[in-house]
């Protein structure tokens, strides 16, 4: 019943992320309600009520798939402008069109990975491992966004040690070992 419950509530939310962001037109990073539900979800997830974070975390996703899923910019989010103008001076450098957005739309996906991390024990037993998988690798992947290396190397590790023939895990790793590599060769 609460998986179905959790579901249900899922639906509803991405049904309204998508509906805000379509029926209106509006840029979901310029949204108060969109920054309002990640507000929710973090306030869940510091509650002890992870399970709820994840339905609130998918509609900021949704939201932001559904307005910026065309654009044929390269989008990058950023927390302070100063990251934001290291950003867009390395895209005109590299002759991309790009963008920077703040940091909701990388952060909802932390907040559902941290989530997803401790919601695993609610998981059902058949699915548990490859949940926690989910959560790690999308805890990586906001981890490289942020620049931190070698956390998301370690986060990567943890998730090639639950499954080995992960490869999308493998891709992942690899790639964070040429960033490290590149970094140092500078």
């Amino acid at each position: 019943m609460r998986i179905i419950k959790a579901a249900l509530q899922a639906l509803a939310l991405a049904v309204a992320a998508v509906g805000i962001a379509a029926s209106t037109g509006s840029d979901p990073d310029k949204d108060p309600q969109v920054a309002e539900l990640l507000r929710d979800a973090r306030y869940l997830v510091d509650s002890r009520n992870p399970a709820a974070a994840i339905p609130k975390c998918d509609a900021v996703i949704n939201a932001y798939k559904t307005h910026y899923s065309s654009s044929k910019q390269k989008i990058f989010c950023a927390r302070t402008s100063a990251e934001a103008l290291g950003v867009l001076l390395k895209a005109a450098v590299d002759k991309n069109n790009a963008i920077v957005l703040s940091s909701t739309w990388s952060d909802a996906y932390f907040m559902k990975a941290y989530a997803l991390q401790d919601n695993a024990p609610l998981s059902p037993e058949a699915s548990r491992a490859d949940d926690l998988g989910r959560a790690r690798r999308g805890l990586g992947y906001v981890l490289v966004e942020l620049g931190k290396l070698d956390e998301a190397e370690k986060e990567y590790q943890q998730c090639i040690a639950a499954n080995p023939n992960d490869t999308k895990v493998k891709a992942e790793l690899q790639y964070v070992r040429e960033q490290k590599a590149k970094r140092r060769a500078r």
